[in-house]
């Protein structure tokens, strides 16, 4: 049994907490609002991961939405899925390309957790990001196609 932590931190300390863990993580970390009333989250945190994968800096990502790594090749069936799912407050994983800053395309596979705060309200979403090859022969395709155009 892993024994529980029980002091309360202050909230200064336990967002520097967080974004220790965040900057730690190799994967790219973003964190969304997730206000029903907003129709595209705005995105409140970014680690230096997700800067690396996509050339955003946090400055450039923060107050935006997630809308700025889709692009052409984003599916949107994908991106339809990953809106009914979270709207349930489940758990999500999925891939598709999304676009770096410069333009460039890149297969990204994410998993999507909702984060509710201690009265049970969904307050925001955390989202781990990472470059993954393609699988079976449709992405291989996708990919090989890509290569193809991008060298043109």
């Amino acid at each position: 049994m892993i024994p529980r932590y029980e002091s309360k931190l202050d909230s200064e300390t336990h967002l520097a907490v967080l974004r220790a863990v965040g900057e730690t993580l190799r994967e790219s970390v973003m964190i969304t609002e997730a206000d029903d009333s907003v129709l595209d989250p705005k995105i409140v945190y970014v680690n230096s991961a997700f800067t690396k994968l996509t050339g955003y800096a946090p400055s450039e990502a923060v107050g935006r939405t997630p809308k700025i790594l889709q692009g052409g090749l984003t599916e949107r069936r994908v991106l339809n899925r990953l809106k009914l799912e979270i709207q349930s407050s489940h758990q999500w994983k999925g891939r598709t390309y999304n676009y770096t800053k410069s333009g460039r395309p890149f297969l990204m596979e994410w998993e999507i957790v909702p984060i509710h705060d201690t009265s049970g309200r969904l307050r925001f979403y955390l989202t781990v990001q990472r470059r993954v090859e393609p699988e079976g022969p449709e992405e291989r395709r996708r990919a090989a196609a890509l290569r193809r155009s991008s060298e043109s």
